[in-house]
């Protein structure tokens, strides 16, 4: 139940799952290297001229967010109106500079993103529409209203946003699915792509899990102030297993060694992004975290 619309939700409600649209990419790009469509040390900008400059950033790090890209004049988001002001950000070597250190950023999928379609020359859409026929996965889509789903199986959302509209700016400006975030999902949906990964339904070797989950990092509490990144999920931040969330609420833990999991599902979509606001969603999803780790 939605508490401000009394609108009626389940587990086949759709939801904006925000950043977790990455974990789907990642997996995406994982199951293209199985196939030998490319290399996890691949040069990028193989694929994106505009990034020459960055000769040492590889699909791996875009993966993990150790490419150390951000850009350098920082915009500001609520008053950019087209995709053509967004994209001058974003897709210009001038504007972009390399940091030694690794940090989370929506960059690092928008360009990987933009590699899978070049080399599958193919809209992003399509190449993940392929992947869940692929896998049998049902429930996940970009798009929701035109593909004829019901408004009222779309979860609202909070604040100024229609119902069924991207709670990302970037992806939202953008206006075409991108990698990092815009896909919606129903409970189900991302039940089954969570057990499709404790079940490795994905075929991965022991060495593609161990990097996707993060295992081969040193388990501290350091990493709740310093989180690291698999190729798919994190360790830190919100709890010392697998995981990842999404701004609008959504989340995924795992704990593969038993294999279980703790998927929830949101609407907190912020408009308007203020610290407070995203110190709420990192306590919330702290005390997930340890509700997981506490019942598991």
């Amino acid at each position: 139940m939605d508490f401000e619309t009394r609108l009626e939700t389940d587990l086949n409600s759709y939801y904006d799952i925000a950043s977790l649209t990455k974990t789907f990419t990642a997996t995406i790009v994982l199951k293209s290297i199985q196939k030998n469509i490319f290399k996890l040390t691949s040069k990028a900008y193989n694929w994106l001229p505009f990034l020459t400059n960055f000769p040492s950033i590889a699909l791996e790090n875009l993966l993990n967010h150790t490419s150390g890209l951000d850009i350098i004049q920082k915009f500001n988001k609520e008053n950019l109106e087209t995709s053509q002001h967004l994209t001058k950000y974003i897709f210009n070597s001038q504007n972009l500079q390399q940091q030694p250190a690794s940090k989370y950023s929506d960059l690092n999928y928008i360009y990987l993103g933009l590699i899978l379609e070049k080399v599958y020359s193919q809209n992003l859409e399509q190449i993940f529409s392929d992947f869940f026929k692929e896998f049998g996965l049902t429930g996940i889509l970009f798009n929701p209203l035109s593909k004829d789903i019901l408004r009222s199986k779309i979860a609202p959302s909070d604040g100024a946003l229609q119902i069924g509209q991207i709670s990302d700016e970037k992806a939202r400006i953008l206006n075409y699915p991108v990698a990092h975030a815009g896909l919606f999902a129903t409970p189900q949906g991302l039940m089954n792509f969570t057990e499709k990964w404790l079940k490795n339904d994905f075929n991965f070797s022991k060495v593609f899990l161990n990097s996707a989950y993060g295992n081969n990092f040193q388990i501290s509490n350091s990493l709740f102030s310093n989180p690291k990144f698999g190729l798919v999920f994190r360790r830190g931040m919100y709890s010392l297993l697998p995981n990842h969330a999404g701004f609008t609420g959504p989340s995924i833990f795992l704990n593969p060694e038993k294999n279980q999991a703790f998927v929830t599902t949101a609407n907190y979509n912020y408009p308007q992004r203020t610290p407070e606001k995203r110190q709420k969603f990192i306590n919330w999803n702290q005390e997930l975290g340890q509700l997981f780790e506490i019942y598991i």
